[in-house]
C-alpha cells in the first residue's frame, strides 16, 4: 500500500474522530449540567427537614464548603424560622449558627429633673444633655447610614407618669426612628430625609422640661417601662441592646405611693452618716450599711448594655436642692448602689465601666459615648 492510500484513510477517519470528540465534550458538559451542585444538594436536604436535629445534620454535613454561603444559610435560617422555634431553642440554635447581620437598637433615656435648672450643682446642664444627645444621634448615624434592609433602632423616651403624659409624650413619639421600615434603599436617604428632627425635638423637649420639671424614677421605668423597648435576636438579626441614661445619679422618686420609698439612694442624712464612716477608715459598703440596696425589679436584662453619664455628686444648697448639699463622696456612693443594683439586674457590662463622672471637657464624653456604640 502505497503512502498517497495510507494518508487517504487517515483523512477520511479524521471526521469520525472529530465527531466522537465533540459528542464525548458534550456528554461532559451536559452531565455537569444535570449533576445536582452541592448547594442544590444541601439546600434540598434542609427544606426536607423536619425538625432541628435534621436541620443541624444537614449543617454540620456542610458547613466546611458552604458556611459562607449567602443562599444556604438564608435556607438553614429559614427552615428553622418555619418550625416555630421557642426563644430557648432559637438561642441554641444560634450558638452554632454564624452570627446573623449585627443591628443597635439604642435607647435614651435623660433625666429631666429638677437637675437641669440647679445652676449650683449642674450648670448649664440643659446644655450639655443637649451637646450629648446630638452626638448619640451623629454616632447611631455614623454606625448605620452605610447599610440597607438593617433593623437599626434609635429612641428617646421617658421616665414616670408625669413625664409620660401630655406635651412630653407627644414630643416622644417623634423620636422613634426605626430603620426597619426602610426598605430596599441605602440608609443615607434614610438621614437625608430625617434632617435635624432629632435636634429639633431634643431642643422643644429640653425648652419644655425647664418650665416643668418631672422627677426622673429609674427605678419604675426598669421595673415596668424597659422591657418594652428592648429587642430579641433572631435567626436573621442579632440585637444589641444599649441604654444610655443621662443623670446625675440621685435615684428619687417623684412620690413615694408605688413602692414607699423616695430616695432609692439614700437622703443627705443617710450619706452623711456614710461619708463619715468613710472618713474613719471603714469600707464603703460597711460605710452604706443604713442604706438599703436598691430594691431588684420584675425582670432581669442579660441582653442590655447601659451607659450612664453626667453624674455628678451635689456640692451645695440650691432652689432645687434646699436640704441636700451632698457630701464630698457622693459619686463613689452612688456608683457602689448602682452598680449592685445593675449586677443584682444581671445587665451585661455592670461589672465594666459604666457610670461616667460629669466631665469638664464635652468631648471626652462624646468620645465615651462613640465608643460605647461602636462596641
Amino acid at each position: 500500500m502505497d503512502n498517497s492510500t495510507k494518508t487517504k484513510k487517515k483523512s477520511n477517519k479524521a471526521p469520525l474522530f472529530t465527531l466522537l470528540g465533540f459528542l464525548l465534550v458534550s456528554g461532559v458538559f451536559v452531565y455537569f449540567l444535570i449533576k445536582p451542585s452541592t448547594l442544590s444538594t444541601a439546600i434540598d436536604d434542609v427544606n426536607t427537614a423536619s425538625n432541628i436535629a435534621d436541620v443541624h445534620f444537614s449543617w454540620e454535613k456542610n458547613k466546611s464548603e458552604l458556611s459562607g454561603d449567602e443562599d444556604y444559610l438564608l435556607a438553614v435560617r429559614t427552615k428553622l424560622a418555619s418550625l416555630n422555634l421557642t426563644q430557648q431553642q432559637t438561642e441554641d440554635c444560634l450558638k452554632w449558627l454564624p452570627k446573623p447581620p449585627q443591628s443597635l437598637n439604642i435607647i435614651v433615656v435623660p433625666d429631666l429633673s429638677g437637675r437641669i435648672n440647679d445652676e449650683v450643682n449642674n450648670p448649664s446642664q440643659a446644655k450639655n444633655d443637649t451637646v450629648l444627645l446630638n452626638e448619640i444621634w451623629k454616632s447611631f448615624e455614623a454606625s448605620t447610614r452605610l447599610k440597607m434592609n438593617s433593623q437599626d433602632r434609635l429612641i428617646l423616651d421617658v421616665t414616670g407618669g408625669n413625664q409620660a403624659q401630655g406635651s412630653f409624650r407627644s414630643i416622644a413619639n417623634n423620636m422613634i426612628f426605626d430603620l426597619s421600615n426602610f426598605k430596599d434603599k441605602s440608609n443615607k436617604l434614610f438621614f437625608a430625609k430625617t434632617g435635624n428632627q432629632f435636634q429639633d425635638n431634643v431642643a422643644r423637649l429640653y425648652e419644655m422640661a425647664k418650665v416643668d420639671p418631672q422627677g426622673a424614677d429609674y427605678w419604675s421605668y426598669f421595673n415596668h417601662d424597659l422591657k418594652r423597648n428592648l429587642k430579641t435576636s433572631t435567626l436573621f438579626t442579632e440585637y444589641r441592646n444599649l441604654l444610655i441614661i443621662l443623670t446625675d445619679g440621685y435615684l428619687e422618686a417623684q412620690t413615694n405611693k408605688t413602692t414607699g420609698i423616695a430616695f432609692y439612694t439614700g437622703g443627705y442624712k443617710q450619706r452623711l452618716t456614710a461619708f463619715n464612716k468613710l472618713k474613719a477608715g471603714q469600707p464603703i459598703t460597711d460605710a452604706l450599711a443604713e442604706i438599703s440596696p436598691i430594691m431588684d425589679c420584675s425582670d432581669h436584662f442579660g441582653n442590655l448594655e447601659v451607659l450612664m453619664l453626667e453624674v455628678n455628686g451635689r456640692h451645695g444648697i440650691s432652689p432645687q436642692e434646699p436640704v441636700d448639699q451632698g457630701t464630698p463622696r457622693d459619686f463613689d456612693m452612688l456608683k457602689k448602689l448602682w452598680t449592685d443594683w445593675f449586677r443584682k439586674l444581671e445587665i451585661k457590662n455592670a461589672s465594666a465601666d459604666f457610670f461616667h463622672e460629669r466631665l469638664n471637657a464635652t468631648e471626652l464624653t462624646k468620645q465615651q459615648i462613640r465608643t460605647f456604640i461602636k462596641g
